[in-house]
């Protein structure tokens, strides 16, 4: 039980005597941190004071991306590592692949749907795919295409390390249609 006390700043949410930092804020919903930021928190009680927590969270910009993929040379020129190009030729743009977290310089690094099977004594379709590290991708279907609204099957959650997924689903009555997206981040 307590409140949650953090600080985006590097400070400790506590000053010295057990005082609440006025750079401190009450931790009550997720918050968006725009760019790299050290995190720093503890839980008051009464007056208790928890030890102090810790992390640094990176935020991943297409600049700093570009960086880790492409050499000076490279980043030099926009053809080769701008937002609109396409040096592995897998018609994937740097932007795109940025979003997806894919390797710009290796065509077989994509976001796709790797196999598409069915069990007919299951009655269900299953698929597998590649979800990259620090990516979640949503699963999403509709049962028809004059349907404009996609329905969440399921969302496959961030991970340190790549992964390959596979999704089973029953089949719909009469045909259903899937896609792989990568949620909005904000």
């Amino acid at each position: 039980d307590g409140t949650i006390y953090f600080t985006t700043n590097g400070s400790d949410a506590r000053l010295p005597g057990g005082v609440i930092s006025p750079t401190a804020q009450i931790y009550s919903a997720p918050i968006s941190l725009p760019e790299s930021t050290l995190v720093k928190a503890r839980v008051f009680n009464g007056t208790n004071w928890s030890a102090l927590s810790e992390a640094q969270f990176v935020v991943e910009t297409f600049t700093s991306w570009t960086a880790s993929y492409f050499t000076s040379n490279q980043l030099a020129n926009p053809n080769i590592s701008g937002a609109t190009a396409d040096p592995d030729e897998d018609g994937v743009t740097n932007e795109d692949e940025f979003t997806a977290g894919t390797n710009p310089q290796d065509e077989e690094s994509c976001l796709h749907i790797e196999q598409i099977g069915f069990d007919s004594q299951a009655n269900e379709f299953s698929f597998r795919f590649v979800v990259p590290a620090r990516r979640n991708y949503l699963v999403e279907f509709r049962d028809s295409l004059a349907n404009t609204n996609w329905n969440t099957l399921t969302n496959v959650s961030v991970s340190a390390t790549s992964r390959t997924i596979e999704i089973f689903n029953p089949p719909a009555p009469d045909e259903r249609y899937y896609r792989l997206t990568v949620p909005s981040q904000p």
